[in-house]
């Protein structure tokens, strides 16, 4: 079951923690994202509540629940350089505000929880 906007707003803890557990799903994935990646040098308070508070509500109530949960991050947590494909060992270099509240996210996700999966978002496809 997928929820919006609608059901509730990602930065308010209250609200998240009220539908997660009415619902208590066995399984979460979270792809509420602040994505204006330009705007986001502008506007860096909706971009870190969205991006990291949102995310540290969100692994909360998971873990109250006892949920799985995987967060959908980003390819902008790694700086592009290099020839050969990154890697989870890989250490993360954010490009911009963007990516440096996506990588937020994820190691909230990962202090939070002891089981999670991260997932990478490479764009669309043309």
């Amino acid at each position: 079951m997928g929820v919006g906007q609608d059901e509730f707003g990602i930065t308010d803890e209250n609200a998240v923690s009220l539908y997660v557990k009415e619902v208590n799903p066995g399984a979460i994935i979270h792809c509420a994202a602040y994505t204006a990646v330009d705007k986001a040098e502008d506007d860096k308070e909706t971009c870190w509540n969205v991006n990291v508070e949102g995310t540290k509500f969100l692994a909360q109530v998971a873990k109250d629940v006892n949920a799985k949960f995987m967060y959908i991050s980003t390819d902008y947590v790694f700086n592009g350089e290099g020839k050969i494909p990154f890697i989870e060992a890989n250490q993360p270099s954010p490009v911009g505000y963007y990516g440096l509240t996506k990588y937020e996210g994820e190691k909230i996700v990962q202090q939070l929880l002891s089981e999670w999966f991260i997932e990478v978002f490479l764009g669309f496809l043309d």
